[in-house]
């Protein structure tokens, strides 16, 4: 499993003017099942998402075509880890 850990690289005013076509663009990976969680970090210094695939090729492929990245706002990076306990319903995505 994948974790991306976000970190901004512009100051928030520019982050903020791009967030928009960003969540757009997460909109689009939950309607196919690829997201489990994503959101701004409290201290607005960067973000975190939770991918429902634990192919690194399909992670990395879905990173560089966030506008985030593309536009160079944020460096993204990827933990990845195997989960020992999970819901259940989330069985799908480890097994």
């Amino acid at each position: 499993m994948f974790i991306a850990h976000l970190h901004y690289q512009r100051p928030i005013d520019v982050i903020n003017s791009h967030v928009q076509a960003h969540r757009d663009y997460l909109d689009t990976l939950y309607a196919t099942g690829k997201l489990i969680v994503s959101g701004r970090k409290a201290d607005q210094t960067g973000g975190v998402i939770v991918f429902a695939t634990s192919d690194r090729s399909e992670v990395e492929a879905i990173i560089a075509k966030d506008p985030f990245h593309s536009l160079d706002l944020a460096t993204y990076e990827l933990i990845e880890f195997d989960p020992a306990k999970y819901d259940p319903k989330f069985a799908d995505i480890y097994l």
